[in-house]
């Protein structure tokens, strides 16, 4: 039997009872959802952002006339069956043009994917090729990469990035780079993206390129451990970041980012897992939205930021009171309020710390009369004879 049709283990298929326009289906959606798919965030039960993508039924039709299924309510009924084998989940909005359905592969997906047919190519290797070690793959490093015979050379020898070789040097991702879905379209391990010249020689600056890769050993390390990857991560990570134009300043939050992810699934294999991820487009792009859903939220909540005009707190939201001064910030343009304020923050330590006490002893007052006796005029005009006394003792004139 064949082991795969499109990246999907025959042997899966037949027993999720899918068949080969399942296949064609899942196989459209996984590589149309890293391209320009509509996106939306929903939360989990555990209020987690995940990303789910909007599926036109109409657009399936229009790529995919092979299947021969020629009505929207047939498409719908795979899609249906998908999210009721756990291999989708979904969620529906209601849009004024009417439902709108958004999808998401689940971890039941994953065993779709077969991982075994690289394994099996990689057992018809001869001796020779496996007596061959990733390190003697790398010994000429980057630095001196003047090799005439091609050797494939790495920036990672020469930095000498971890103390001892990884005991997995052959990764999941490398193992199974054109195994995945998505990694059809998307490439997502990047495996041998150094070893073409023109990538470092017309892309990346030498030294931008050795700076990413040091920046990527050291926050790898700090968010996985030491040697948690094979030697030639850093150089491919920013080799990655690089061609997807991200600055290095994200490295050590994109890695933050994948580590979370990774802790939610609870893999047997964590880093490998890591690794995978790591160079998934999709992920990838779940992060850059969060990412620019973050910078959104914190423009907004700037828009209502002002400087106290009281005591010159920066940063302080102008319908709220001040945290520093106490200051009621929507009072900012009553100028009588504001010079009272002003005084009263320029009053000597322990003055102010005596004002302080008799202000709260006339509030606690004030609040023990009641909504009754507060809507009593006479009340009111009482209340600010006494307010008005207390400024003049502490030398606060209106």
């Amino acid at each position: 039997m064949r082991f795969s049709v499109f990246a999907y283990s025959q042997e899966k298929l037949l027993e999720y009872g899918l068949d080969v326009t399942d296949a064609l289906i899942l196989d459209w959606f996984a590589n149309f959802f890293i391209g320009k798919m509509e996106k939306r965030i929903f939360k989990d039960s555990s209020d987690n952002p995940k990303i789910f993508g909007w599926v036109k039924i109409s657009k399936i039709m229009e790529d995919l006339p092979v299947i021969g299924i020629t009505s929207e309510k047939g498409i719908r009924r795979r899609f249906d069956a998908f999210v009721e084998k756990g291999l989708m989940q979904r969620e529906t909005v209601i849009t004024q043009g009417g439902k709108r359905s958004y999808y998401r592969t689940t971890e039941l997906y994953d065993t779709l994917l077969n991982t075994k047919a690289a394994e099996r190519q990689e057992s018809k290797k001869t001796d020779s090729d496996k007596s061959i070690k990733i390190s003697q793959r790398n010994s000429t490093t980057f630095a001196k990469n003047k090799n005439p015979q091609g050797t494939k050379t790495t920036y990672a020898d020469s930095e000498n990035y971890f103390e001892s070789p990884q005991r997995n040097s052959t990764t999941f991702a490398e193992r199974n780079e054109n195994t995945y879905a998505q990694g059809n379209s998307s490439s997502y391990a990047l495996n041998d993206s150094l070893t073409n010249d023109s990538l470092v020689t017309d892309s990346l600056k030498i030294s931008e390129f050795k700076n990413s890769a040091v920046a990527f050993n050291n926050a790898s390390e700090k968010i996985f451990g030491k040697n948690a990857f094979d030697e030639s991560f850093p150089e491919k990570a920013a080799a990655f970041f690089m061609q997807n134009k991200i600055k290095i300043e994200s490295a050590e939050i994109y890695l933050e980012f994948i580590r979370k992810r990774v802790t939610e699934k609870k893999p047997s294999n964590p880093r490998g897992l890591a690794y995978r991820l790591f160079f998934q487009n999709d992920i990838l792009q779940e992060f850059r939205n969060l990412q620019s859903e973050l910078s959104e939220k914190v423009a907004e909540t700037e828009k209502y930021l002002s400087v106290c005009p009281v005591c010159g707190k920066e940063k302080v939201n102008v319908y709220a009171s001040c945290p520093k001064c106490g200051f009621d910030m929507t009072t900012a343009n009553d100028d009588e309020k504001l010079g009272i304020a002003r005084k009263i923050w320029n009053l000597p330590p322990e003055k102010k710390r005596l004002f302080k006490i008799d202000e709260e002893k006339f509030i606690r007052r004030k609040l023990s009369l009641g909504f009754a006796s507060l809507a009593d005029k006479n009340t009111r005009e009482q209340l600010k004879t006494e307010m008005s006394e207390l400024y003049k003792k502490y030398g606060i004139e209106a």
